[in-house]
């Protein structure tokens, strides 16, 4: 850490140099370039081959990512009703207690379940979010898709479209998805035919958005393939890093016991002045300082931010990195003293 802090060195990987940036002033640099300098959706396609395995319409027509900054986040206050509904249906699902009595969850299996059905609550609503085999098909494709990235790899580039195509269980992932969500798509877009885009019981779910950003000049075939690929890939995104954060959250709970109380008592007082409501989730703050504490020391990655360096790109301290690399932030920099206080100290 002391060798290389606030500094920029290579690491090698297995197919090639990542190039490692730490210190907060560069870090911020990275955050705020633009992306025809700096580019995570590049970065994000080559490190997960993402146009071999699902499909190259998601990356031609990048709709989706405008889908997830736009009306679902906007979204997220208005439907809290839903996903808090569809929180306790999976939670009692999943956990099915015994009076007093202690019961053995296994907490990421448990929690990647309820993660999944949360957020295609949102995603794609009644009855579809509880369908046993949508469910099994989005927890699984990430893991297919990260098998066949690090598969394709060990080839040289050239060779990678022809070798994707030889990795069957991505592509029957893909059919499946296709298989459940072809017919969502299709209906919503003959109501919106027959009654407008404004009729009122449309459903605002993210089948409604993703049409909204789609392309409307594609043929109705190719136009459904894309929404369908969009919406794996907001799946892809969402799951495992979502359980992953929310499992180490519960793990550090756990060993952090007396933290338990402080949080209930603010959550509780929060609900009673405001309901369950987006405005009282803002408000959780001992709630919210726990979750970004553990986040900040719940290291499962080795670094963050990766980038695709699409322009030559100078740092203010005048160091360029060459177009066609990619750089990243490493994830050590959360726990350097240098820059971060010591976290007893700020837990009090």
């Amino acid at each position: 850490m002391t060798k290389y802090r606030d500094s920029i060195f290579k690491l090698p990987m297995f197919s090639k140099w990542m190039i490692m940036v730490s210190g907060p002033q560069m870090i911020n640099e990275i955050r705020s370039a633009s992306d025809d300098y700096l580019s995570g959706v590049e970065a994000f396609r080559e490190t997960f081959h993402i146009d071999l395995t699902l499909g190259v319409e998601p990356f031609q027509n990048q709709f989706h990512i405008e889908v997830v900054k736009l009306p679902l986040t906007r979204n997220i206050g208005f439907r809290l009703a839903d996903i808090q509904d569809e929180i306790v249906t999976a939670f009692n699902v999943n956990i099915r207690l015994q009076g007093n009595e202690w019961t053995t969850v296994i907490a990421y299996s448990t929690i990647i379940d309820i993660v999944c059905r949360t957020s295609n609550r949102m995603f794609v609503g009644l009855p579809l979010c509880r369908n046993p085999d949508y469910l099994r098909l989005n927890k699984q494709l990430t893991i297919d898709v990260i098998k066949a990235a690090h598969i394709l790899k060990f080839f040289p580039s050239f060779l990678r479209p022809t070798v994707a195509r030889l990795l069957p269980y991505v592509n029957r992932g893909v059919q499946r998805g296709y298989k459940h969500l072809k017919p969502l798509f299709n209906d919503r877009l003959k109501q919106d035919a027959c009654l407008g885009k404004d009729w009122p019981e449309r459903p605002n779910d993210a089948i409604s958005w993703i049409i909204e950003y789609s392309n409307p000049e594609q043929s109705n075939a190719q136009r459904i393939r894309t929404m369908v690929l969009s919406m794996l890939l907001i799946n892809f995104t969402a799951i495992h890093t979502t359980t992953m954060a929310l499992t180490h959250v519960l793990y550090d709970l756990a060993t952090r016991p007396e933290y338990v109380q402080p949080m209930r008592d603010e959550v509780e007082v929060m609900i009673q002045e405001e309901g369950w409501s987006k405005s009282a989730i803002g408000k959780m703050r001992k709630l919210d300082s726990f979750i970004k504490e553990s986040l900040r020391l719940s290291n499962f990655f080795f670094f963050t931010m990766q980038r695709k360096v699409m322009k030559d790109f100078t740092f203010s301290n005048g160091v360029t990195i060459p177009a066609g690399n990619t750089i990243a932030a490493p994830i050590i920099t959360h726990v350097d003293p240098v820059h971060i206080l010591d976290h007893k100290v700020s837990h009090s």
